[in-house]
């Protein structure tokens, strides 16, 4: 690798030029500047979505499509682990937004099943005890 300031060549990895002593750090490059933020350890690193707020959205659509109980229970589990995790992360993980669109979709399964399992223990009732449960 050649430095950028005086063109001397170095090894790969180190992090001072040699000759001159300019800093051979290269950052990442973002799209926009939210998009780099710096670590713990004083180094610029790119913003990513936390990949439990992408799993609770998932598990919030799926709850609908193909698994219901199951995927609103994940997707609520994940949702908040995930917002837990955004919120710890000193701004170096993102998709807050994600994750509460899957908490929301979890909490409106869960109380969609419930509402139709309240539904069908009434109408059981009614239909043990002689009477139609619509009048």
């Amino acid at each position: 690798m050649f430095c950028k300031t005086c063109g001397a060549s170095h090894e790969p990895g180190t992090a001072l030029c040699p000759a001159c002593g300019a800093p051979t750090f290269q950052p990442p490059v973002a799209t926009k500047p939210r998009d780099l933020v710096v670590n713990q350890e004083g180094v610029p690193v790119a913003r990513q979505t936390d990949p439990l707020a992408i799993a609770s959205l998932a598990c919030g659509l799926a709850s609908f499509l193909v698994i219901p109980v199951l995927g609103g229970l994940m997707a609520v589990i994940l949702g908040h682990l995930a917002r837990g995790s955004i919120r710890r992360s000193s701004g170096t993980r993102e998709g807050s937004g994600v994750a509460l669109a899957g908490l929301l979709l979890g909490y409106l399964n869960v109380g969609l099943v419930l509402l139709v399992l309240l539904l069908m223990a009434v109408g059981m009732g009614a239909l043990l005890m002689g009477r139609s449960p619509f009048g």
